[in-house]
């Protein structure tokens, strides 16, 4: 229409596949995560109208080191650093399920989700923060099925 870049992308997982379209406002703030075999955690609205389709509304970049500075600047009981080891087994109800805990118990703490991606795990640093003692017993019956554990550092 204007001229503006936008783009299409397929993501893949064990589901299956689902096209993404990133419109040009949000494309000009995400371009460098648009990588073949990139993690993205993308969030928008399903679109059936010709075949199954993604708006993207949002995409976060994956955490490939650990966040020293946040920890630096933690308030006292939020500088443990909680993450999920997931496997590429983990069946996306779980994921789902996991995610549904999480928004249900905001809170203070935030949450990395470590996937395995070869001989170093990609990790994710969560966009929103959770009570995490409220949740953290279903979590774990959640994960235990399919090989994942929490580790707390």
């Amino acid at each position: 229409k204007n001229n503006h870049e936008m783009a299409f992308a397929t993501l893949d997982d064990d589901s299956g596949q689902i096209e993404l379209v990133i419109f040009p406002t949000l494309y000009s703030q995400t371009k460098s995560l648009w990588q073949s075999d990139q993690v993205v955690l993308v969030t928008g609205k399903v679109d059936m109208k010709n075949r199954l389709t993604l708006i993207v509304e949002s995409a976060l970049k994956p955490e490939d080191t650990p966040v020293a500075a946040e920890a630096q600047t933690a308030k006292p009981g939020q500088s443990e650093k909680i993450s999920l080891r997931l496997t590429k087994t983990t069946p996306k109800a779980v994921l789902i399920k996991i995610n549904q805990l999480f928004q249900a118990n905001p809170g203070p703490q935030r949450v990395f989700l470590e996937l395995e991606n070869g001989r170093q795990p990609k990790v994710i640093r969560l966009p929103f923060t959770v009570e995490f003692d409220s949740v953290k017993n279903q979590v774990e019956a959640l994960l235990k099925p399919v090989d994942g554990r929490i580790v707390i550092d």
